[in-house]
C-alpha cells in the first residue's frame, strides 16, 4: 500500500480488471522490507496506519466508485474513479498480513486474506484463529473470509533459496513427492482456499516436476 497513492491504485485495479477481462484480485500489504522503500523514496514511517487509511479509500472507490475520505495521510474531494472496468463494484481485495490490528481491517473491509511464506500446515491453526478473532472483533461471519497462503515447496533436490549454509526457518527441508502431496491436502484441511506456491529449486525443471504433482492431486480427487 505505501508503494501507491490508493486512489491511484484503485483506477489502476479497474485498467487491469479490464485487461483482464474481469479475472483481477488486487491482492495489498503494509510491507515490511525498509529497503524496498527507501530505495524509491516511498515513506517507510506508519506503515501500519497508511494501511489502514489507504485500505479504507481503496475499499470505498472499489465498492462505490466514490471517496472523501479525509485522514492524515490520505485527503479526497469529491474523488471517483472513472471510467470502471467490467466489475465495477466487486474486483476481490485480499489484505496481506498477519498483525492484529491489520487483521481487523482486513476483515472489515476486504474479501481475503492472506499469509505470506509457510512451509508446513502446522502452523495454519494459529493463523485462521488470528483471522477468525479480528473477525469476531468487527462483528464479521469468518465464514465469509476467503484464506489464502504463499507456500514453500521443497522438493527432494530442494537446496535453500538463500546462499547456503543459510537457510529461512520457514522452509520445510527437501521432501519427498509424497509428503508434497499430503502437506497440500493438509492445507485446504486446515481451511485454505488456495495456495501460491515457491518451489526450491526454482527452475522450469521444477515448475514442471510441481506441475505433475498438482495433476496427480485432481486424479486423486
Amino acid at each position: 500500500m505505501g508503494f501507491r497513492n490508493p486512489a491511484h491504485l484503485a483506477k489502476l485495479a479497474h485498467t487491469v480488471d479490464e485487461m483482464s477481462n474481469g479475472r483481477l484480485v488486487l491482492a495489498v500489504g503494509a510491507g515490511w522490507h525498509e529497503p524496498e522503500f527507501t530505495s524509491h523514496g516511498f515513506p517507510f514511517d506508519h506503515r501500519a496506519s497508511r494501511f489502514e487509511e489507504g485500505m479504507t479509500v481503496l475499499h470505498e472507490l472499489l465498492r462505490t466508485g466514490k471517496s472523501n475520505f479525509s485522514g492524515e495521510y490520505f485527503h479526497l474531494i469529491d474523488g471517483e474513479v472513472a471510467p470502471v472496468g467490467p466489475r465495477p463494484t466487486s474486483i476481490p481485495i485480499i489484505g496481506g498480513t498477519n498483525g492484529p490490528r491489520l487483521l481487523r481491517i482486513t476483515a472489515q473491509l476486504a474479501d481475503g486474506w492472506n499469509t505470506d511464506w509457510i512451509g508446513s500446515p502446522d502452523v495454519v491453526p494459529a493463523l485462521r484463529a488470528a483471522v477468525d478473532a479480528a473477525c469476531t472483533e468487527v462483528g464479521r461471519d469468518p465464514a465469509t473470509l476467503r484464506r489464502s497462503a504463499c507456500v514453500y515447496i521443497d522438493l527432494p533436490t530442494a537446496k535453500g533459496r538463500f546462499p547456503l549454509p543459510r537457510v529461512d526457518e520457514r522452509q520445510p527441508g527437501p521432501q519427498s513427492h509424497q509428503q508434497i502431496i499430503e502437506n497440500i491436502h493438509r492445507y485446504k484441511e486446515e481451511g485454505l482456499d488456495e495456495i501460491m506456491l515457491w518451489p526450491d529449486p526454482f527452475t522450469l525443471e521444477s515448475i514442471e516436476e510441481v506441475g505433475m504433482l498438482l495433476q496427480q492431486l485432481d486424479r486423486d480427487e
